[in-house]
């Protein structure tokens, strides 16, 4: 299936707090394009695969939809903020954008869908009436 997607990019990490882990899966990382709202998810098992992701997020948008990303929005922290990450988006011809430091409100779409996923998942766990360490 081929979905219509924007040349902007929204992402964060999320740390699921009360959540256990699986499988040492610590993290997860969001994607989502501005105007679809298409979203992509992946757990990860440290900060350090963010570069990963994202490229295997790039080749996958090329792939379905022939459309390069040409920006990507984060947050002011330091696992968008590093030299191979801007090497790639410099190779890659993207431009990174980011929020101001200590604010939320700019990267609010991918916020509310970090928060929205996160209350989905303890709703499904809770009326799974599974153990609660799951």
């Amino acid at each position: 299936m081929i979905y219509k997607i924007d040349k902007k990019i929204h992402s964060d990490i999320g740390d699921p707090k009360n959540l256990s882990i699986y499988n040492y899966y610590k993290y997860y990382i969001t994607f989502v394009d501005k105007i679809s709202r298409y979203l992509f998810v992946s757990l990860l098992k440290n900060k350090n695969n963010t570069l990963l992701v994202f490229k295997k997020i790039a080749i996958l948008i090329k792939n379905q939809t022939g459309i390069n990303i040409k920006e990507l929005f984060t947050d002011n922290s330091t696992k968008y903020i590093n030299k191979i990450l801007n090497e790639f988006t410099t190779k890659k011809n993207i431009i990174h954008s980011t929020s101001p430091i200590y604010t939320k409100e700019p990267n609010n779409l991918i916020e509310r869908i970090n928060l929205t996923l996160i209350n989905k998942i303890r709703t499904i766990l809770i009326n799974s009436k599974l153990p609660s360490y799951l």
